[in-house]
């Protein structure tokens, strides 16, 4: 391991071949079993990624083209909830679900690192790094392990145990069934979809976007498509 952000060991040597192999890629097409989803993604703002949630028609859908952001989210149970909204793709909006694809700088806050084995099922070595904060997700204290391929340079799975808050316990596992690093995208694979007409359109994030100074004025270049473009919209 190594101490106060100082490498000594093959741990921290791992750490930054991991950091260099996610900085380096110019996209990533996963699909993960736990939690379930999929994830297309090709620098920061372009991302098609599906994430159900539990069971039953639960799930949020997300699409940014590169500078308009998409969402279809379903919500199932005692009563249904259905909406569709746009926005700005922007870095934080257009934020993958795989952990390892939001951590610019793997050494923030990093206190230790250390190689603790190998999954051989997988292929993958893994890591162990303790760190004193990671609220970018949410954590506090956290230890984080990933088992990482070295020769096709992708994760396998990662898995965090830390304080969500103040005080509440949290443990998490991410498994990648697939992951390709680099991988060929179809064309229109970021194309913002056309309207569902069986989810609603929410007026009141119409109102949020539609209260951006420029977009208000009569829009631009950079301007989100606007709502009326899918017709039939009330």
């Amino acid at each position: 391991s190594f101490i106060a952000g100082k490498p000594s060991t093959d741990g921290a040597f791992l750490l930054r071949e991991i950091q260099d192999a996610v900085n380096s890629a110019k996209g990533w097409r996963i699909e993960a079993e736990n939690p379930p989803f999929t994830i297309s993604r090709r620098g920061p703002l372009e991302l098609r990624q599906m994430v159900r949630r539990g069971e039953g028609l639960n799930f949020v859908f997300t699409v940014c083209d590169g500078a308009t952001l998409f969402l279809r989210e379903a919500l199932s149970g005692i009563s249904f909830y259905a909406d569709e909204s746009l926005g700005y793709a922007t870095a934080k909006t257009c934020e993958a679900k795989a952990p390892f694809l939001r951590w610019n700088d793997l050494f923030a806050n990093l206190v230790s690192a250390t190689r603790v084995g190998r999954d051989d099922a997988l292929g993958c070595t893994i890591l162990s790094a303790d760190y004193s904060s990671l609220w970018a997700l949410g954590f506090g204290v956290v230890t984080r392990e990933v088992c990482f391929d070295e020769e096709r340079k992708v994760p396998r799975w990662e898995s965090f145990d830390g304080v969500s808050g103040c005080c509440n316990p949290m443990q998490e596992k991410y498994t990648y069934q697939k992951i390709e690093r680099d991988p060929e995208f179809a064309p229109g694979e970021f194309a913002i979809p056309e309207h569902d007409s069986s989810f609603r359109f929410s007026d009141e994030r119409i109102a949020v976007v539609n209260s951006l100074p420029l977009c208000a004025a009569g829009g631009g270049a950079g301007c989100p498509k606007w709502p009326g473009a899918f017709g039939g919209i009330e």
